[in-house]
């Protein structure tokens, strides 16, 4: 008897289910595989609204100052920065309408540039970006966008993140008034939770008065 329950404790589970062995394994890994796939797409529809936000705020940027004429879009917007020109003419226009922002990047704006020329773009963007003041960890790889086709979903967020920093920056620190809508949602949810917080102490310090009055009485 001891022989048997230790045989039947030794089974795999879905044996002692009544399952087919193969048939459990091959649900198990299609699940396991519809689950990560569905946490992918998720996950890449959360760019969406930054990839709109970007797009717009670029193309705006490019408007008010008089830059030539950039047709950025959503579904192309990664693609569209991919050789760096469009980072680095942002950089330039910024450098050149605002003061104690860092030196124009150097790039190249041929029509066709080479792989090589499109990651010295991009570097040379995110050099500008450091000295603007962006964070390390907001930054990107520059392979992982010139060759964006075989970049992770997290690059290409990553990407969004360091244009979002910029945009960031460029409001807090240099009185940029075009600015993206996420940043300026951001920048409302902070002064609501700024102005609670005051009217918060304010009231505190009522109780506090009126507590120490009606002690004092």
């Amino acid at each position: 008897d001891n022989q048997k329950m230790s045989s039947s404790n030794s089974q795999p589970t879905a044996v002692k289910l009544g399952m087919p062995t193969s048939f459990s394994s091959q649900k198990l890994e299609t699940d396991t595989f519809s689950i990560e796939q569905w946490a992918a797409e998720q996950y890449k529809k959360s760019l969406i609204p930054m990839k709109e936000d970007l797009a717009e705020w670029i193309t705006s940027i490019f408007h008010k100052y008089k830059i030539e004429h950039y047709a950025l879009s959503p579904d192309t917007l990664i693609s569209q920065l991919a050789n760096g020109q469009v980072l680095c003419r942002l950089a330039q226009t910024f450098s050149q309408a605002h003061q104690n922002t860092p030196k124009s990047p150097v790039f190249s704006l041929r029509k066709n540039p080479g792989i090589y020329l499109c990651r010295d773009n991009c570097a040379n963007f995110l050099l500008w970006a450091g000295q603007l003041g962006v964070r390390q960890v907001c930054m990107f790889e520059s392979n992982n966008l010139v060759d964006h086709k075989n970049a992770t979903i997290r690059d290409v967020r990553q990407v969004l993140i360091c244009l979002l920093d910029v945009a960031k920056i460029l409001f807090k620190s240099h009185g940029e008034s075009t600015i993206p809508e996420l940043i300026k949602l951001e920048n409302e949810i902070i002064q609501e939770q700024q102005t609670e917080s005051s009217h918060n102490q304010m009231m505190n310090e009522e109780i506090v008065h009126n507590t120490s009055m009606e002690s004092e009485s």
